[in-house]
């Protein structure tokens, strides 16, 4: 199991954008250049998260938040993205495997499932903004030194 590319550079660019006054667009291009992350790849990601109702869009300037990083958590940018986070698609879909009722593998597999969706809910994106805050604090005082 690996979180996706998808989510990663949605997350990225939230943290972008955040850093910008509330309620600023962030040009497409801006986000792009300055998190590396291909123009036409981040516009379908941004697209998603303006679906996900965390982004606003304004036609010509960029993107905004509209959520507060408080209460944003990790999952539901994941969610927004890439839709629902499966460890194994027989955890949530009883059809899946005729083994299922039997398997001695899948309560470990529904275990592990709940505790990262645990994990991913009760972790805000303010947390990776104020870590990335702290690490580029500590960038420029050891530049200093």
């Amino acid at each position: 199991m690996s979180i996706s590319q998808t989510a990663d550079y949605a997350l990225r660019a939230l943290l972008f954008i955040a850093e910008r006054p509330t309620g600023e667009a962030v040009h497409l291009r801006d986000i792009a250049d300055g998190e590396e992350i291909p123009p036409f790849y981040l516009s379908k990601v941004c697209q998603a998260l303006r679906r996900g109702g965390i982004l606003r869009s304004v036609r010509g300037k960029g993107f905004y938040l509209i959520r507060d990083l408080r209460t944003l958590s990790v999952h539901e940018v994941i969610r927004a993205v890439d839709g629902p986070v499966v460890i194994r698609e027989c955890v949530d879909n009883p059809n899946y495997c005729k083994r299922r009722s039997i398997c001695a593998i899948m309560p470990l597999w529904a275990k592990l499932q709940r505790q990262l969706v645990n994990l991913l809910d009760s972790t805000y994106v303010q947390e990776l903004m104020d870590h990335k805050l702290a690490h580029r604090h500590a960038e420029v005082a050891v530049a200093r030194v």
